[in-house]
């Protein structure tokens, strides 16, 4: 694949050179800035950005994907290991807490020293964890490998935002960031019908050979296909100006490894400021309610509905088909209502408040507003649906709507957040990655116990109410967040 280079000229000193990792805000990159600047942002073309966005959202899906494939075959692994569904359910809550925490340390490599060397080493851990788990003659073996091929598979979990966010300018992104978070959503349901279908023909142990599959053409794409697109590396090369990234800056500075980068809690700092940890919070609400539901549906398929393991796969359609739709429309309507605000603008600075509340990337919330209703909503009802045991095309409803607005959600509230740090996409992405991975693992470990000892129907219940905290907070959020960034010094 060639670059295409079309502009070159002078342009404002970086707020980050590439060598070392600084959490001030991005004052270069003004949703405006796009708009005004002579200089181009990306020097790719737009076929070229298309096809590498395809490559991400692919190679993306392959660590999800993993994380709930055997989820259809988990008494069947019990069976054969001679060991309880709880043993077993540990691998997943492994693999969820290493998905969370591996991506604060790729995070900020892929942000100071590029992305694709990153995403070449991930996957090719991922690949041979993927040949261990396959072979694995214990639970604790099962484990161990699950830990490896989360930590592996995470890279895209880290650099993959990082990645749209380089070639991407702020104001057309948002699309292209919910297909991206759209796959790593759907991965899991996809995951899953596939290893329904594979585990009862094939037995469980082919469906971990079915991933490294799919994690060796994840390695073959990120090392011999995708490009380098870390901006600051594409300046280096070419020797050429972008968006906020003069070349004579960064040859003047260039990347030096220090163990500073390694620090995992950098990034942390960003916690103080409400409009962070408002979308962190909602989001961990979701994505543990979201997993949660799909975790128990296995065993309560089988249990009260009697269904095979490649049924129960099949179950998972419903909510596949609302993430695949989520994460469209999300991602849509995030750029058209930031675009409408731009338009509707009368400043060409959006750092400066006007007498309306100024609101540039606060813009972008309006749809996340009514996905936060609809969620608690369908996750209530979902589980009492499967409480009462109900025809089960009743609860499959439930799950398209909850699938639906648990991507919209992610797609614009990651939006909003690699809008607010642009230059440390990847390390902001792995931060909010680090808390609803970690709140997700821990209840998928107990969701089983828990709904044993409240019922179904309650458990869903006290989900519901977590999230509607969360949604209460979302609103919150799009009436403040602009004085609260301008409280900071925060412009984006």
């Amino acid at each position: 694949m060639s670059l295409q280079v079309t502009v070159t000229g002078k342009s404002p000193s970086p707020s980050s050179n590439g060598a070392h990792t600084t959490w001030h805000d991005n004052r270069s990159q003004s949703t405006l800035d796009s708009v005004l600047s002579p200089v181009p942002y990306s020097t790719f073309s737009t076929v070229h950005k298309r096809f590498m966005v395809a490559i991400i959202a692919f190679t993306g899906i392959v660590a999800p994907f993993s994380s709930n494939v055997f989820l259809p075959a988990l008494p069947d692994i019990a069976n054969d290991m001679n060991t309880t569904v709880s043993t077993i359910n540990a691998a997943i809550s492994v693999f969820m807490a290493a998905m969370a925490i591996a991506p604060l340390l790729w995070g900020p490599l892929g942000d100071n020293f590029g992305r694709r060397w990153a995403f070449s080493c991930g996957s090719l851990i991922c690949t041979a964890a993927s040949v261990g788990c396959a072979l694995s003659p214990n639970p604790s073996c099962l484990i161990a490998m699950r830990f490896f091929q989360a930590f592996g598979g995470s890279v895209l979990i880290a650099g993959g935002a990082g990645t749209i966010c380089d070639i991407y300018e702020p104001a057309h992104r948002g699309q292209a960031l919910g297909l991206y978070f759209g796959g790593q959503m759907t991965g899991p349901i996809f995951g899953t019908i596939l290893g329904g279908y594979v585990g009862q023909a094939l037995g469980w142990r082919s469906i971990f050979w079915m991933t490294t599959i799919l994690s060796g053409i994840s390695w073959l794409l990120l090392t011999f296909v995708l490009p380098e697109t870390h901006r600051p590396s594409v300046v280096r090369k070419y020797r050429i100006d972008l968006q906020g990234l003069s070349c004579e800056e960064v040859l003047r500075n260039p990347p030096i490894f220090t163990w500073s980068l390694l620090n995992p809690f950098a990034v942390f700092g960003t916690l103080r400021r409400p409009y962070v940890v408002i979308p962190v919070v909602e989001m961990s609400l979701i994505m543990a309610s979201f997993y949660s539901m799909n975790t128990i549906m296995t065993v309560l398929l089988k249990r009260d509905y009697g269904y095979t393991t490649a049924t129960v796969g099949l179950c998972y359609i419903a909510s596949g088909a609302g993430n695949v739709l989520g994460a469209i429309l999300g991602g849509t309507m995030a750029d058209y209502t930031l675009q409408r605000h731009l338009r509707k603008s009368t400043q060409l600075d959006t750092s400066l408040p006007n007498e309306k509340g100024n609101r540039p990337v606060e813009a972008r919330l309006p749809f996340v507003l009514l996905c936060s209703i609809i969620f608690p909503l369908g996750i209530l009802a979902y589980g009492w649906f499967m409480h009462f045991k109900t025809p089960i095309a009743l609860a499959l409803c439930s799950q398209f709507f909850v699938g639906f607005a648990t991507n919209a959600i992610f797609s614009v509230f990651s939006t909003y957040l690699v809008d607010l740090f642009t230059t440390n996409s990847a390390s902001i992405t792995s931060m909010a990655n680090m808390f609803r991975g970690l709140y997700t693992a821990l209840w998928t470990g107990i969701i089983d116990s828990v709904s044993r000892s409240i019922g179904v129907g309650w458990t869903f219940t006290m989900l519901s109410l977590t999230c509607c905290v969360g949604a209460a907070l979302g609103f919150l959020l799009y009436f403040k967040g602009g004085s609260w960034r301008q409280t900071h010094g925060h412009r984006a």
